[in-house]
């Protein structure tokens, strides 16, 4: 059997993870940021989904800050991750927010953060995002186009001793 088209499926998943965990936080972020349209900056972070998750231990000093930024940086960073840009970074500053989500929502429901299984989602989410921190970019991602840009003989950045010697 021909493994040669398995092997393009592969990448192509990886693809469509990182894009799927980049869109979910953009969508994530573009629902928060549209209340904070509506109805004022920090609506968000004075609302009652926020503030229930709010650890008793972790004053509103270190809080606060946080739910103001939080659906902007989601915005952000969900983009980047789902285009692949800077993606190892963007990985890693998703899998901070994840954390610190499963960290709220463990705290305040247990280990199934209150959704119905053995384990909270963001588990799942966690795991799959600390491939993309290692792996960094793959297959059709801006960090790819960039990197083979940089690589181009004749192209600033580009290696010299790539560029043939004239005959």
């Amino acid at each position: 059997m021909d493994s040669k088209p398995l092997d393009r499926i592969g990448p192509l998943g990886l693809v469509a993870l990182r894009a799927g965990i980049g869109a979910y936080f953009l969508l994530a972020g573009l629902a928060k940021a549209s209340g904070e349209v509506s109805n004022g900056v920090g609506a968000f972070r004075n609302s009652d989904s926020f503030n229930a998750l709010q650890p008793a231990w972790l004053p509103d000093l270190f809080a606060a800050p946080y739910g103001y930024v939080l659906p902007w940086a989601e915005i952000v960073i969900g983009a980047a991750l789902a285009l692949g840009l800077f993606t190892r970074i963007s990985a890693a500053l998703t899998l901070g927010m994840l954390l610190s989500f499963t960290i709220a929502l463990v705290g305040a429901n247990g280990l199934s953060g209150g959704s119905p299984g053995p384990f909270h989602t963001n588990f799942l989410l966690m795991f799959a995002t600390i491939a993309f921190v290692g792996l960094g970019p793959v297959r059709c991602s801006i960090d790819q186009v960039l990197a083979q840009r940089r690589t181009e003989p004749g192209r600033a950045g580009g290696d010299p001793a790539a560029v043939p010697a004239a005959q």
